[in-house]
């Protein structure tokens, strides 16, 4: 059980308390979530499940702009940034590699070579997603 899921659960369990009895929200503390019995916390676990499950999807893709040389960049992550590598040498003739960048230092190089630049920022992306849902501490 993550943290995450078990915080969303505690905080909805909370909130219709305080929308529809606020004296009784008074008294729901995570705690009290915690040591609740099966009948009380499996609802509530089951709607933070869910929006466990919608946060991949709402992790806005990369956006690329045009290519310099032979590469295309990401922007809007500062420092941080992901680039496909269009690649014409040795066993790659015409491959697409992409690689992550954090504070200017590559931190990985992902293979093999993709056929395509979508193929390439496909990778990219759902990489990035997997970093964003890693912060989160939701293994995708």
């Amino acid at each position: 059980m993550t943290d995450l899921r078990e915080k969303l659960a505690c905080t909805l369990w909370h909130n219709e308390a305080a929308r529809s009895a606020p004296n009784v929200a008074r008294g729901r503390t995570p705690e009290e979530f915690s040591g609740s019995g099966d009948e009380s916390r499996v609802p509530w676990l089951h709607h933070a499940d869910a929006i466990i499950a919608a946060l991949p999807d709402m992790v806005t893709e990369l956006t690329w702009f045009g290519h310099e040389a032979d590469r295309y960049v990401v922007s809007a992550l500062g420092p941080s940034y992901y680039e496909v590598l269009v690649t014409n040498r040795l066993a790659y003739p015409c491959d697409y590699l992409w690689s992550a960048y954090y504070s200017g230092k590559r931190i990985t190089v992902e293979g093999p070579p993709q056929q395509s630049f979508a193929e390439a920022k496909a990778i990219a992306n759902a990489h990035h997603r997997a970093q964003v849902m890693r912060m989160l501490g939701v293994e995708v």
